[in-house]
């Protein structure tokens, strides 16, 4: 019997222990996940591309640290309100500082919580007002006129390129073509130069990589640039993580070709092509 009780009285002491331990392990845990989602909180401040990645973790994390945090406080509630009915020793006590430190706590919480809504509220009214308003509108304006300058010059260079092609003289071979097209390039600073046929095959680029150089535009497109005499494109680009824009533009290109013969002498078939021109707008612009 007697070391039955001392196995009663054993057991009954861990779960006492184990019932005093049990709130600072849980207050413990709480803190940590509070401080690892402060650690997360400044990472995704500077880092944009990560806060809006995992934006919906981190609410869902807050929440549930939120609402551990809510039952942890009403455990605690609740075990005061069981000791006061059952009159225990230090329950007044007990009670009383734990309103003295939700008055300290939640009281400063809530004025600085006031206060910094009213100013930001505030201010951010004064970002928005007529002054700025337009401000923002000229250098939205500016950039679009920017950016259509660009796609006309881009334009102009591609039909002076086309022009100085159909001067060539017959026989010229693909290299010199080549090499002329390269020199006009490098005047103009533009990024790439392609030249194909009107059934979108390649026949040079200034890329030395045949898998780098910028596709063949659709069937549909060859023909409405063929029909307009040239037409631009502005794309968005995406290189190393960062979004871009570029330019381009596909200009036809018509030789006429004179017919070797007696019977067709007078006459001239056409040779069709096209150029394709890119240009990289530069990265404060695109921002």
């Amino acid at each position: 019997m007697k070391l039955s009780f001392d196995f009663i009285g054993s057991n009954a002491f861990e779960k006492s222990a184990w019932k005093r331990r049990a709130l600072p392990i849980a207050m413990g845990l709480i803190g940590a996940f509070a401080l690892l989602l402060l650690l997360l909180l400044s990472i995704a401040s500077s880092n944009t591309e990560f806060f809006d990645n995992y934006f919906i973790w981190l609410y869902a994390a807050n929440l549930v640290i939120g609402a551990c945090l809510i039952l942890v406080i009403l455990t605690l509630v609740t075990v005061i309100a069981i000791r006061w009915r059952k009159g225990r020793f230090g329950t007044r006590l007990i009670a009383k500082l734990a309103m003295i430190f939700a008055l300290v706590g939640v009281v400063p919480g809530l004025i600085l919580y006031g206060v910094s809504l009213q100013f930001v509220s505030r201010s951010i009214e004064t970002w928005f007002d007529v002054k700025v308003e337009s401000a923002l509108n000229s250098g939205l304006e500016l950039g679009r006129v920017t950016l259509q300058v660009a796609q006309e010059e881009i334009l102009a260079e591609g039909r002076f390129i086309a022009e100085q092609i159909t001067q060539v003289p017959a026989g010229t071979s693909s290299d010199q073509v080549g090499a002329m097209v390269m020199k006009i390039r490098n005047q103009f600073g533009i990024q790439e130069v392609s030249l194909f046929t009107a059934q979108r095959n390649l026949i040079l680029s200034s890329e030395l990589k045949s898998k780098k150089f910028f596709p063949a535009p659709s069937a549909d497109v060859v023909a409405e640039a063929f029909k307009k005499n040239g037409i631009t494109f502005l794309d968005q680009t995406e290189v190393e993580g960062q979004r871009g824009y570029r330019v381009r533009a596909i200009v036809p290109i018509v030789r006429k070709k004179p017919i070797q013969g007696k019977l067709d002498s007078g006459r001239a078939i056409e040779d069709r092509y096209f150029v394709q021109l890119v240009r990289f707008i530069p990265s404060p612009l695109a921002k």
